[in-house]
C-alpha cells in the first residue's frame, strides 16, 4: 500500500548544490546532514538521510542541514521544525522545495517559524538558506513538531503524515477489502507493501483460520505504526521493513495480498506494480494464491498471466480492478 518516496528528485538535489555556490555556504570539514537528497549528501560528504528508512538521522548536532521539501504539508512543516532541533546554535538549513510541491508556500513557512532567510529562485524551485534560528518562535515550532509524530486515526490505527494515505483508508483499499472478505484465507499469507497494516488488521480480525501473516513495506514509519495496529494478533503477526519487490520469505506462502504502489515520483510506472507481482510468484507455493488491486487503467493481465496458472478478475468496482490469481 506504500508507495515509494516521491520526494526523491534529481532537480531538488540540483537546486540544493546550487545554493552552496549561491550562498557561499562552506562545507569543507563541517557535520552535514542531507534530507531525502542523497546527491547533495554525497556532494558535501554528509550524511544521507531518508525519512522512510530511519526514524531519526545518526549524528546530531548539525553545522549545516540540507532538506528536500516535498508537497506534503504537514510533513513539511514538521521535518523543517524538527531539523531546528538537530542543529548547532549557530547552524544553518538550506531548503529547496519545487514550485509545484511546496516550493511557493516555504517564505511564508519561515516567516511564520521565526527564521531569519535569503531566498533565491531556481530549477524550478525555491530555495532558502536559513542563517539564524535564534528568533524562533516555539509554539509553532513545538505545533509543526507534534502535528507531525506518529498518532492515532479517527478509526484508531496508528500513523503519521507522510505515509501514504496516512488520515484515512484509500479507495483503492477499501474496495479491495469489500471484495476479498468473502475469500476464504487459510495458513501462512502476506502483505506486500503493507503501509500501516489496515489489510492485515482486517484479515487477521475476520478469518481465524491465518495461522500467520507477515506484513512487509519499505517505509519504516509505515512498518512502525504497522507493528502497533497488528500487536493484538501476537505471534499470529509479523512485522518486516523490507522492500517487497525483492523481499524472499524462509517459508512459501499459501496467500499474498497486495495494493501495489504505481507511481514513481510523479509518473506512473507499471514497472513497480509488476515487480511486485513477480516477487509475490516467487515466494508463493505451488497452488498458493495472489490477490491484487489495481487502478482500471493499469494493464497488469500480461505479467499475471505469465507467473500464474490461472488468473480470476474478481471486481472492476470503482474503477479498481480487483484479481485473483494462483500459482
Amino acid at each position: 500500500m506504500s508507495h515509494p518516496h516521491n520526494y526523491l528528485s534529481t532537480a531538488t538535489d540540483h537546486a540544493l548544490s546550487y545554493a552552496v555556490d549561491a550562498f557561499d555556504i562552506q562545507v569543507s570539514n563541517k557535520n552535514i546532514l542531507s534530507i531525502d537528497a542523497p546527491q547533495t549528501a554525497t556532494l558535501c560528504h554528509g550524511e544521507s538521510w531518508i525519512r522512510a528508512s530511519t526514524i531519526t538521522p545518526l549524528n546530531a548536532p548539525y553545522d549545516l542541514i540540507f532538506i528536500n521539501v516535498n508537497g506534503h504539508k504537514r510533513e513539511m512543516r514538521y521535518i523543517i521544525a524538527q531539523s531546528t532541533t538537530w542543529l548547532k546554535p549557530n547552524g544553518h538549513i538550506i531548503l529547496a522545495g519545487a514550485n509545484d510541491s511546496g516550493g511557493k508556500t516555504l517564505a511564508k513557512l519561515c516567516d511564520e517559524y521565526g527564521f531569519l532567510y535569503h531566498e533565491i529562485a531556481k530549477h524550478k524551485h525555491r530555495i532558502f538558506h536559513i542563517y539564524d534560528i535564534s528568533k524562533i518562535i516555539d509554539p509553532f515550532i513545538k505545533a509543526a513538531i507534534a502535528g507531525g509524530l506518529p498518532q492515532q486515526r479517527a478509526d484508531g490505527l496508528w500513523s503519521q503524515p507522510g505515509i501514504f494515505s496516512w488520515d484515512e483508508t484509500d479507495k483503492g483499499s477499501a474496495v479491495f477489502l469489500d471484495v476479498i472478505s468473502s475469500e476464504q484465507f487459510v495458513g501462512h499469507g502476506a502483505d506486500f507493501g503493507c503501509g500501516i497494516g489496515v489489510l492485515g488488521h482486517h484479515l487477521l480480525l475476520t478469518h481465524d483460520k491465518i495461522t500467520k501473516f507477515d506484513s512487509i513495506d519499505l517505509d519504516i514509519r509505515a512498518t512502525s505504526c504497522a507493528m502497533k495496529n497488528l500487536e493484538q494478533f501476537g505471534a499470529r503477526s509479523n512485522v518486516f521493513h523490507n522492500d517487497a519487490t525483492t523481499y524472499m520469505s524462509p517459508q512459501k506462502y499459501d496467500f499474498v495480498i497486495s495494493n501495489p504502489p504505481f507511481h514513481t515520483g510523479r509518473d506512473v510506472s507499471i514497472k513497480l506494480g509488476q515487480s511486485f507481482i513477480i516477487n509475490a510468484a516467487k515466494n508463493l507455493r505451488h497452488g498458493g494464491y495472489f490477490y491484487m488491486v489495481a487502478n482500471q487503467t493499469l494493464p497488469y493481465e500480461a505479467i499475471l498471466q505469465q507467473y500464474f496458472t490461472h488468473t480470476t478478475l474478481l471486481s472492476t468496482a470503482r474503477g479498481f480492478k480487483i484479481y485473483k490469481a494462483q500459482k
